[in-house]
């Protein structure tokens, strides 16, 4: 319910008023192992980054949201991170996003089939 809350209310606008706290997070993860369903929270995550309402927010739910549970998403959460940071300036114009989404670039390496960064502009690119 919150992922469908978050991504259909919050249409970039999800951040400073409407945060959900590292402790939010835990107990969720918390609760979703225990039930089975701890791959929905990486969603939940996804969705509240992507929706980040500027700069601040995009950089705070990353460095708390995105980065530590980065190696646990699948093939799903990234295709959502790709097309979400597309669609939202404040996730892919802000300063630290070429050093964060370096992390989304290696994770994309390992669960995409042929994925090829040179096709996303907004996505940190190799050196030559």
């Amino acid at each position: 319910m919150l992922i469908t809350y978050v991504d259909e209310n919050h249409n970039c606008t999800f951040g400073n008023s409407n945060t959900i706290n590292r402790n939010h997070i835990n107990d969720l993860i918390r609760h979703a192992s225990s039930a089975g369903i701890k791959k929905k929270i990486y969603s939940l995550l996804v969705v509240m980054y992507i929706n980040a309402d500027d700069f601040d927010a995009a950089d705070m739910l990353f460095s708390t949201f995105i980065k530590p549970h980065i190696s646990s998403f699948e093939k799903i959460d990234i295709e959502s991170l790709i097309l979400g940071i597309s669609n939202n300036n404040q996730t892919h114009w802000r300063s630290r996003a070429n050093t964060d989404h370096a992390l989304i670039v290696d994770r994309a390496d390992e669960v995409l089939d042929e994925f090829d960064v040179k096709k996303y502009t907004y996505l940190p690119q190799p050196s030559e």
